[in-house]
Formats: C-alpha cells, structure tokens, sequence
C-alpha cells in the first residue's frame, strides 16, 4: 500500500503543478497539500459550459473527467461558477495520463 500511497501523491504533485500554469483557471482546493490526485478546476472559455469541455476531452483526446456541480450546487453559486471540471487518477494511470490531460487542458486554454 505504501506504493500505491507514492504512486499516487506524485500523480497529485504533477496535476496540481501542471494546473499553476493553465491560462485563465480556478484551481478550487489546497494546490500546495495535494495528497489525493484529485482536481477541481475552472476554464473561463466564452459560450461552453465546464459539462460540454468534459464531453469535448472526452470525444477529442479520450480523456474522461466529470463536468457540472459534483453534488455542491451551494458553492458553485457562491463562487459564481456554472460548474467545473474534477479530474482524478489512481493506481491504473501514469505520469503520461497527467501530461495528456495537461495538454489537452492547455489547449484549450490557448
């Protein structure tokens, strides 16, 4: 379990750090205690919702992360958000799966 635990605290320290420097995004949550590679972010792009980016991931790179709420409707209201995207890893993937959604997340971004 101990290298599950490694495994899966570098993939956080690669998702949180590769999430510092996408243009324009609101990485909700601690980046600096990244314990699980858990995100939730934000990307401010004009006429798509964060439900229609994780469809566009999904279709275009076959990259699959959860767009909308995530069962905290009260935040995304206070925080003045129409959802976010939450993507997360485990032991099944790698460093290369980070970079792919990094790539494809900067993209976007422009």
């Amino acid at each position: 379990m101990n290298n599950v635990l490694v495994h899966t605290q570098a993939l956080a320290r690669q998702l949180m750090e590769g999430l510092r420097d996408l243009k324009g995004a609101l990485v909700l949550g601690s980046r600096e205690r990244a314990r699980i590679p858990l995100a939730t972010v934000s990307l401010p792009l004009p006429s798509m919702r964060q439900i229609d980016l994780a469809r566009l991931l999904a279709d275009s790179n076959g990259i699959y992360v959860s767009g909308g709420f995530h069962c905290a409707h009260v935040l995304h209201h206070r925080l003045h958000l129409e959802g976010t995207l939450r993507a997360s890893a485990h032991l099944y993937n790698d460093a290369a799966d980070i970079d792919s959604l990094l790539r494809a997340l900067h993209d976007l971004a422009g």
